[in-house]
């Protein structure tokens, strides 16, 4: 049995981001299990799905254990990775604000659409995005994809976000739009977000399930694992 790293960084970080105020519970979300489709932006097709039905976490079952804190979180999730049963829950449907596990749905359509030796093109506006950042960015070098990606997923970096964004849809605006697409696509129904790098909250949330779902798929991807497990 091996569990979910990222659903425990999950559960501590939707503890403590946000202003502190959540939103309704919603129900578990139901799974799609339609193909693949695109999306025509300005880039050309954008490839979303399919919904990754395997890779869904199971609410049915009660929990395995008790997991005892000083300070209980707002809402959270502990499952077994490879069976996606679920061993602790706290509020799993809860909606909150996600801040930077925002970059793992910005991971799984970077993935699905740019190969790793590909080249960026490092706008003025991926440089100058607020908040945290991979920093020292080129202004007239590309930068491959994959370099991008380790400074998506590790450093969480809100210029490599912007700039991915720019390379996969055009700009941020866009690939917003396919980030919806693929969460609707996934059955994830708490899930809304309104940037590729949760710097700013309003509008921007999931809950605990929809976040392991993503977690089970950024892991099933070898390619975003090795990034993620190069800690």
């Amino acid at each position: 049995m091996r569990l979910s790293a990222v659903a425990i960084a999950a559960a501590a970080l939707l503890a403590g981001c946000g202003s502190g105020q959540s939103l309704p519970a919603q129900a578990p979300p139901a799974l799609s299990k339609a193909p693949a489709e695109q999306i025509q932006v300005a880039n050309g097709p954008i490839i979303i799905g399919p919904g990754p039905t395997p890779l869904a976490v199971k609410l049915a079952a009660p929990d395995m254990i008790r997991m005892p804190f000083h300070r209980q979180p707002r809402a959270g999730l502990l499952f077994d990775l490879d069976t996606g049963r679920v061993l602790w829950r706290r509020n799993p449907t809860r909606l909150l604000p996600i801040a930077s596990l925002t970059k793992m749905m910005t991971a799984l359509i970077v993935a699905a659409n740019a190969r790793p030796a590909e080249l960026v093109h490092v706008t003025k506006e991926a440089r100058n995005a607020p908040g945290s950042r991979v920093g020292l960015l080129p202004k007239r070098k590309p930068v491959r994809v994959e370099s991008l990606l380790y400074g998506l997923l590790l450093p969480s970096g809100n210029d490599a976000a912007h700039a991915l964004a720019d390379k996969v849809a055009g700009g941020s605006r866009s690939f917003v739009g396919l980030m919806n697409a693929q969460a609707q696509k996934m059955g994830l129904s708490c899930t809304h977000y309104t940037s590729p790098d949760g710097y700013i909250d309003a509008g921007n949330h999931s809950c605990a399930v929809d976040l392991a779902a993503l977690a089970r798929a950024v892991l099933d991807n070898p390619r975003l694992a090795r990034i993620v497990g190069s800690l």
